[in-house]
């Protein structure tokens, strides 16, 4: 594919994206929550500004297929800026007012038409924080490009990036400072890539000394909650076992653990799915003084206080699971499985086991986390772990505890007969082309071979293409 065709659409979206804050500025002198609203439009395009220019200088270095599920992506955003263009016109007041009594509260904003276009303009800015997370996994699957080009870009995204959080942008509230950044999208690609290099995890010391936990079971889970016993008040952690098997190579065991906490001390939970790393510690049998057990110590995410596995909550009786919600969880998770292809390691155990759920008690918040690694290897592809994806899309999308050994036929009879009516045809096409993927001639991912590359861009992109876009469409 030709990279001018991805430079055309970036200039589209640039067009649009600044008319769409021209117009915003106009509402700077209405009340607080307007200009909350505007700050929000303003930092969410901020980023997906810098992101896309970072794909404009770089576009000759990627490879076609790569081009062209961007290009798809950004004719998605340009068809989402240009209905929050003419959702914010809608919005905003005429510059001059033909008559003295009009009701208003600043010289941009018609306050009855905000009240009737109040609940556009979050969907709005939803829309375009849907579509970043939709594109965040096409833009960091560059940092596996092994190409010099990619390495320059990154360490000028990163100035730009540390200059721009060093400007602070003053809060509607007078006092507080609220900054453009909520996060370090390019430090943490950069980060990323240099964790993925051959060897890099020799350099750092991912080892941490045994600590006195107080732990306690998170019911169906794999993992547990803890914090130190001898500091009062301590943080939460997130401890994930993984068992040393009898008669198993220890010295390869500890090479795999050691290249995956490497990688894992680059996750952002916000971003990825996936939980910081703090690091590991090694747990030894009390007789033998052999290693037992390689424990992952992951910080908790902030700001996030009720915890509770997936497969509880599937299990709960306080009611059903909307199915907004049930959605809302599938999307997450399968983010969470793209970003493990882009961290190189494949998840073997991806199970409602393996699932957390975090929810913040004054909203309605929630997000889910990728934990379970009692069953991983590095990867050769994102192919097998799709076999397992689909295990639990299959249980959120039916709601029904399946734990047991079945061959594939019953699982693709399953999903052929119980999913259309609860969750739709779409989902479960995608459950399908899970279940399928390793299949010869499948219609979903492609044969092995025409998904092989150095890089391991190629079955990435499939994976974004059939998989990541097509569950982020299915419209509740």
């Amino acid at each position: 594919m030709d990279p001018t065709r991805i430079l055309t659409g970036i200039q589209d979206c640039y067009k649009l994206g600044q008319i769409l804050i021209e117009v915003c500025q106009t509402w700077k002198a209405a009340e607080e929550q307007v200009r909350e609203h505007v700050i929000i439009i303003e930092s969410v395009w901020l980023k997906i500004k810098n992101k896309i220019a970072f794909v404009q200088r770089i576009s000759t270095e990627i490879e076609s297929e790569h081009c062209r599920i961007i290009d798809e992506v950004l004719l998605v955003l340009i068809s989402k800026l240009s209905v929050a263009v003419t959702s914010v016109r809608k919005v905003a007041k005429p510059a001059q007012s033909q008559s003295g009594f009009l009701l208003s509260f600043g010289p941009g904003v018609n306050k009855l038409r905000y009240i009737r276009m109040k609940s556009t303009i979050q969907s709005m800015i939803q829309e375009l924080e849907v579509w970043q997370r939709l594109f965040d996994p096409c833009w960091l699957l560059m940092v596996r490009v092994n190409k010099p080009e990619i390495d320059e870009q990154l360490r000028r995204g990163v100035d730009e990036e540390h200059a721009a959080m060093k400007d602070s942008v003053p809060s509607p509230a007078g006092g507080r400072k609220r900054k453009p950044f909520s996060s370090a999208p390019f430090a943490s690609a950069q980060g990323l890539r240099a964790a993925l290099r051959p060897g890099s995890e020799r350099q750092d010391s991912i080892y941490m000394p045994v600590i006195d936990l107080e732990a306690f079971p998170i019911l169906y889970s794999t993992a547990k909650v803890a914090r130190p016993r001898s500091v009062q008040n301590g943080g939460w952690y997130i401890i994930d076992s993984v068992q040393c098997r009898r008669g198993g190579d220890i010295n390869a065991m500890h090479e795999d653990v050691r290249k995956l906490a490497h990688k894992l001390k680059q996750a952002d939970p916000s971003a990825f799915g996936l939980l910081t790393c703090r690091g590991v510690m090694r747990i030894k049998d009390a007789f033998s003084g052999y290693i037992a057990s390689f424990d992952f110590v992951f910080n908790k995410p902030e700001g996030l206080d009720v915890l509770q596995s997936l497969r509880q909550s599937l299990l709960s009786s306080a009611g059903v699971i909307s199915l907004n919600r049930r959605v809302y969880i599938a999307r997450e998770l399968v983010n969470s499985i793209s970003y493990v292809h882009t961290f190189n390691f494949v998840h073997k155990n991806i199970w409602p086991e393996s699932v957390l759920l975090f929810e913040d008690e004054g909203s309605s918040r929630c997000s889910t986390f990728l934990v379970g690694f009692e069953s991983f290897r590095s990867a050769d592809g994102a192919r097998h772990g799709l076999r397992t994806l689909h295990a639990w899309t299959l249980d959120t999308g039916r709601q029904e505890n399946f734990q047991s050994s079945h061959f594939k036929a019953f699982f693709t009879d399953l999903a052929k007969n119980r999913l259309p009516p609860l969750m739709g045809q779409r989902y479960t096409s995608i459950v399908l082309t899970c279940l399928t993927c390793l299949d010869a001639n499948n219609d979903g991912i492609g044969d092995e071979a025409e998904v092989e590359d150095l890089d391991g861009i190629l079955v990435g992109v499939r994976f974004i293409e059939k998989i990541l876009t097509q569950i982020n469409e299915i419209a509740i």
